[in-house]
């Protein structure tokens, strides 16, 4: 009998097979069964009991653990703290795209599903890269449907200006700019020893931090004294941007008007379509709503530090 186990230990691993968390071997089709953390909590619902919620943590693990793609000498893990917001927000945008009601309950189930997620999994996993996954998603789905069904990257005719374009891109450069800076003046301050200062350890980053403020798993840096102007850059420079972004993405859909002295467009009646806009007109609306909304949120982070 041991002779067999070892051979089949021995054995190289299929395209479909690989070894698990607790060193046996599993196939990808298994996905589903025999999930003993699932089959409790299942049950635990059914009688009426609580569910602890280490026992969430237990069945993401094991999703996590049986989350593969077939690959040459075993099947490989996916991910599914990186994948899911790709799949997530894609979708999201996709189906706030059909009309107002279903954009306003995307939105609204939106900010509760981060902060479940924060509550029953981040917490007990800081490591995951849940939030940073969703910031960079975010980000590239939008620079999508702005290159092409806005501007008209390929065959759509160029309705934003050269100006428009220029605010746009710049404001997006320098959020680059003050995202990077507030990394490398973080890991800069990590290294430095100051024991005279006051230092506050960071389970994420697992190093203590000199003038610690907080962490921002938005883009996975620490905030300390060293680097926290740098990012209130990056929050503005951001901000504007969306800002930008949503009103380029309104006006191209809705009828709009100049204020300002005529140097701002923004829109006016989102009910009649534009007549000469040739792109996916839903699409752009709801990305601008969304672009707008955290706009809104990232405004508020600013006031609230400014206040304090």
């Amino acid at each position: 009998m041991s002779l067999k186990l070892n051979r089949e230990q021995s054995d190289p691993l299929c395209c479909c097979e690989y070894i698990n968390a607790n060193g046996q071997r599993s196939h990808v089709l298994g996905f589903l069964c025999d999930c003993a953390e699932l089959d409790d909590t299942v049950d635990r619902l059914f009688a009426g009991q609580s569910v602890p919620k280490s026992k969430v943590l237990e069945i993401w693990n094991v999703l996590e653990d049986r989350s593969r793609v077939p690959w040459w000498r075993g099947a490989q893990p996916v991910p599914l703290d990186v994948v899911v917001p790709w799949i997530l927000v894609p979708l999201g945008l996709w189906l706030a795209q059909w009309n107002v009601y279903v954009l306003v309950v995307v939105h609204a189930l939106m900010l509760p599903s981060l902060y479940i997620w924060y509550r029953l999994i981040w917490r007990f996993k800081p490591h995951n890269r849940f939030y940073t996954s969703w910031s960079v998603a975010t980000t590239c789905v939008l620079f999508y449907v702005y290159e092409f069904e806005v501007v008209g990257f390929i065959a759509l005719p160029k309705t934003i200006s050269f100006w428009e374009n220029l605010v746009l891109i710049g404001s997006g450069l320098l959020a680059i700019f003050f995202v990077k800076e507030t990394r490398r003046r973080s890991l800069w301050v990590q290294k430095l020893g100051h024991p005279q200062r006051s230092e506050r350890f960071c389970r994420i980053c697992e190093t203590s931090v000199v003038g610690r403020k907080h962490h921002c798993f938005w883009i996975g840096i620490c905030i300390s004294e060293s680097n926290q102007r740098h990012f209130m850059g990056f929050l503005v420079s951001l901000c504007l941007t969306l800002v930008q972004y949503s009103l380029l993405s309104l006006t191209s859909v809705c009828q709009s008007y100049l204020v300002f002295y005529d140097l701002v467009l923004v829109p006016s009646d989102c009910a009649m379509v534009n007549d000469k806009f040739e792109g996916n007109p839903n699409l752009v609306w709801a990305s601008g709503i969304h672009s707008g909304g955290i706009a809104i949120l990232i405004f508020t982070m600013i006031v609230v530090k400014i206040c304090r």
